[in-house]
């Protein structure tokens, strides 16, 4: 174990190099597209729904032709979302399978494969994928050859046609080498997707301070507002519109007046709003901090509630004051980050205890740390991979703390010699000091580093503290001016969060994703300017400046803008202007929110909503914010319905299992790659999509799969006019597809028979584009084509009864249903006939034939129906008084078997014919 020596106030260990050795957290759109934009990812707001592509491939098991378990490269290594894991084996050529639990079968049609961390002769080359059902007989689904990884850590993805569900799946791998081979991570896709979003509750109170110290606070994620109401007791009710089963709550302290926190409260829970049962209560709590999250447990809690609420008592004062409400809910999308976690009590000194003393249940309140410190670094648990298996963490003797592992397994460890002496000698709880390193080296399992600890070692301290100062378990409001932005731990960590809170609301997200070490590119300070917009010397001054005002900041918002109105509208389009709004320090800005969901910022009293539909009624509000952070009521709603204008909707026929189309009305601006998903559509085998160009004439368009493969009709694209047109590999059509099959044959009759041959007609079916052509049945076999209303069945045999059925189709590929049954008996036979059991070399075989040295029959000649022998097509020719028979065989579609050229002969009587060897009587 190595040890970090504590350097500042607050015991906050230092990191080392070898931590990004293990660190398990990558964005998905590396894992997705196997590809980094230049730009930098803008986090959104928390709680945004986001649809990501659904992995198959978790909870199921593993097995393969070796591994290297001696270095933890085993197998499930390859399937368990995380990097910097892997899966070797000593050979250049291996297979794993991946088996779905239970009875889970899913119809895969893409997968991407991840390059590992070192030797690319190592990575797979040539490959197959194979789909089983019984985890024998396999199906292949995929062949890949001479692939290369560009680098490490390379994430591709590869589609194939499949739309059988399979229970297996197995990988043969071959790589660039005759030693190891190895992959990261095996992901499998069947179309679906995954939607992340968190609910909000509705919030009402027994009372409340508006318009500034309001309910909305409660659950605004934002520690700088609160709650406040004139009263030493009071109570908040949570309405979440459904039933959640709560496993925990956190509670965040106000900016001032300790004694108006709440010191004991009772939780209770609802499913009626009416009768309510006690879940939880707390007596004698003491929030250390201004604006500190404190989490409790609910433990063993089953019953899953709508309504919470609760019952506070305050600190002593006759005002009662929260910043924020925090359930913690098994509903939730964070509980998908789910370790293992392991508490083990290692020291010889006798004083492990006391940490387990100080933080009671130590496996469940390390489980909701890491849920915290991943909703604070990421957007939702689609944005990361999902860390180690395993996070164990261990109290040892000495130390401060520490942080190792693999990449399947982090350890944690505690010194019982610094809990000791820091209960002894600090005069403060030890429950937050151990809270406060829980977050710092916690941060350190999930939080990206850029692989190059050594070069900016201060950015991944600065942002592990920075979790531990966002948590509010220090006092911000002693923080002492000086130093610099890159000193590391407390003066970069306070300075990001100052950031976070006053500059920049989800700065420590989008810094964190600047630190994404699969892009190629070295982190600088730039980055910083990236996100804000402001260079991070200017913004470190401001800071420095305001700390004094930090003690007793900003807590008034803007006035409401008022005046909104519209200047100027299209069919997609709503510019809008406002009053200014005023504030005690500045106003920065005003967001822009349609239909209760925020669209823009601009820090004029301007601004233009685009990409919106015709003919649509929107209500626009607008907020201003001020330097501080803090945002003003809503203005008045504003209604605008746009304009009507020209549509073009687009049929496509489906190429891509999830097509998008990328597209820009003509001469406009095109959509963001790879565009807009089409949705499937009314049609069967279709998605469409209907995309409104304003008042232009025409849609400039190409397609793609959403992952980098595109038709883009060879670079020249696709164009639509206004209305409907349906596009069908590479042809666009006016109008939407046809979906109407023909009526059914009618009048099916038998105009003329012999002893092998049957005459039939019918009449013609309708359509409402045009019949093309008609199928003829004999039995459930298909036998022949026609385009009249006729058709005469020969190769038959004398004296049989036959039944013949016919269906019409259009262009489109629609098939009528079929029509009567005719049940026609052939005359008896006149002459001399040949019998031929064909084994299916073909497995629709033709037989093209002569008499002697009369006419051929027409190509490709008589198909051959099933036979009464299992594994053969059978068919009786009537030669009349000649002797012998000339043939040869084909599929119908141009693939002969003639003998090399000299046919083949059958005397009178039953011939079986097998692989070119010819033998008399039945098979």
């Amino acid at each position: 174990m190595e040890w970090r020596e504590t350097g500042e106030k607050g015991a906050l260990p230092r990191g080392r190099a070898s931590i990004a050795r293990w660190i398990v957290v990558v964005m998905a759109v590396i894992l997705l597209t196997g590809t980094w934009g230049g730009a930098l990812p803008k986090a959104e707001a928390s709680g945004t729904p986001t649809a990501y592509p659904l992995n198959r491939a978790t909870g199921g098991t593993v097995t393969a032709s070796g591994e290297y378990a001696i270095a933890g490269e085993v197998k499930e290594n390859a399937f368990d979302n995380n990097l910097y894991a892997k899966w070797l084996v000593n050979s250049s050529t291996a297979w794993i399978e991946y088996h779905f639990p239970g009875a889970a079968a899913y119809a895969i049609n893409s997968y991407t494969l991840t390059s590992a961390n070192d030797y690319s002769e190592r990575d797979p080359k040539n490959w197959t994928l194979k789909g089983s059902n019984d985890g024998t007989n396999w199906t292949l689904l995929d062949t890949r050859t001479n692939e290369n990884f560009s680098r490490r850590f390379d994430t591709r993805t590869y589609e194939f046609t499949n739309a059988t569900s399979y229970k297996h799946y197995r990988f043969d791998f071959e790589n660039h080498s005759g030693g190891a081979l190895q992959v990261a991570e095996i992901k499998l896709f069947d179309g679906s997707t995954r939607t992340y979003s968190a609910i909000q509750p509705t919030v009402t109170v027994s009372g409340e301070n508006t318009p500034n110290e309001g309910k909305g606070n409660l659950t605004d994620d934002n520690s700088r507002t609160k709650w406040l109401t004139f009263s030493a007791t009071g109570w908040v009710r949570l309405d979440y519109g459904q039933a959640i089963t709560l496993d925990g709550y956190a509670l965040i302290s106000g900016n001032d007046a300790p004694e108006r926190d709440p010191k004991s409260w009772t939780l209770k829970g609802s499913n009626d709003g009416s009768t309510w049962t006690t879940i939880d209560s707390q007596s004698n709590v003491t929030f250390l901090y201004r604006h500190q999250r404190n989490h409790f447990l609910v433990l063993n809690n089953t019953t899953a509630y709508r309504y919470y609420q609760f019952d506070f008592q305050s600190n002593g004062a006759s005002i009662l004051q929260l910043s924020d409400i925090d359930l913690s809910y098994q509903e939730d999308m964070w509980h998908e980050v789910n370790p293992i976690v392991e508490f083990q009590v290692q020291d010889t000194i006798g004083y492990g205890y006391l940490f387990e003393q100080a933080i009671p249940h130590p496996v469940e309140n390390i489980q909701a740390i890491i849920r915290e410190v991943c909703a604070q670094l990421y957007d939702n648990p689609g944005e990361m991979l999902r860390g180690p298996r395993k996070v164990k963490v261990t109290v040892v003797d000495s130390g401060v703390a520490g942080t190792s592992g693999t990449g399947s397994e982090a350890l944690v460890a505690f010194g019982a010699g610094y809990m000791r002496d820091y209960t002894n000698n600090s005069g403060k709880p030890l429950r937050e000091e151990l809270f406060a390193v829980l977050y710092h080296e916690l941060t350190h399992v999930y939080q990206y580093d850029d692989q190059r600890y050594g070069q900016i070692g201060y950015m991944i301290e600065g942002m592990a503290s920075a979790m531990t100062y966002k948590a509010g378990i220090y006092d911000r409001y002693s923080y002492p001016t000086g130093g610099t932005w890159q000193d590391g731990y407390g003066n970069t960590a306070n300075f990001f969060r100052w950031v976070d809170e006053h500059r920049h609301p989800g700065f420590l997200r989008e810094l964190n994703a600047s630190l994404n070490p699969f892009d190629g590119v070295d982190w600088t300070p730039s980055a910083i300017e990236q996100i804000t917009g402001v260079d991070v010397t200017t913004l470190w001054n401001e800071y420095q400046s305001r700390l004094p005002e930090l003690r007793d900041y900003d807590i008034v918002p803007p006035t409401v803008p008022a005046g909104l109105a519209y200047t100027s509208k299209t069919s997609t389009s709503v510019s809008l202007s406002w009053g200014a709004s005023t504030d005690n320090f500045n106003v920065a800005g005003y967001t822009i929110y349609r239909d209760g969901a925020k669209v823009g910022t601009t820090t004029s009293t301007s601004y233009t909503a685009t990409g919106l539909s015709s003919s649509t009624a929107y209500s626009f509000t607008v907020k201003a914010f001020d330097t501080e952070g803090l945002f003003s009521a809503a203005s008045s709603a504003l209604s605008v319905t746009t304009d009507s204008g020209n549509t073009v909707t687009v049929y496509y026929k489906q190429g891509y299992s999830t097509p998008y189309i990328h597209y820009r009305p003509a001469g406009g601006s095109w959509t963001t790659v790879p565009g807009v998903a089409m949705p499937a559509s009314e049609v069967s085998g279709y998605n469409k999509i209907t995309i409104n160009i304003g008042t232009a004439t025409q849609l400039e368009a190409c397609f793609n799969n959403g992952s980098g493969t595109w038709d883009s009709n060879n670079g020249n694209n696709y164009f639509f006019p206004v209305g409907t047109s349906t596009y069908n590999a590479g042809t666009i059509v006016s109008g939407a597809p046809d979906s109407q099959a023909p009526t059914a044959p009618t009048n099916l009759t038998s105009t003329a028979k012999t002893d092998t041959t049957v005459s039939l007609s019918w009449t013609a079916s309708t359509d409402n584009v045009g019949v093309t052509g008609y199928d003829i049945y004999q039995g459930t076999t298909k036998i022949g084509t026609s385009t009249t209303t006729s058709y005469t069945a020969t190769g038959l045999s004398g004296n049989t009864a036959y039944s013949f059925t016919v269906k019409a189709r259009d262009a489109a590929g629609n098939v009528s249903a079929a029509s009567s049954a005719l049940s026609v008996t052939t005359n008896p036979s006149v002459g001399n006939t040949v019998t031929i059991y064909y084994k299916r070399g073909f497995s629709t075989p033709y037989i093209h034939y002569r008499q002697a040295n009369n006419a051929w029959t027409t190509t490709p000649g008589v198909a051959m129906s099933t036979s009464e022998v299992s594994g053969y097509n059978k068919i009786t020719i009537n030669i009349g008084s000649l002797t012998q028979l000339e043939a040869c065989f084909n599929d119908g579609n141009g693939n002969w078997d003639s003998n090399y050229g000299s046919n083949y002969f059958f005397s009178t009587g039953t011939w079986t014919y097998n692989a070119g060897s010819i033998t008399a009587g039945t098979p």
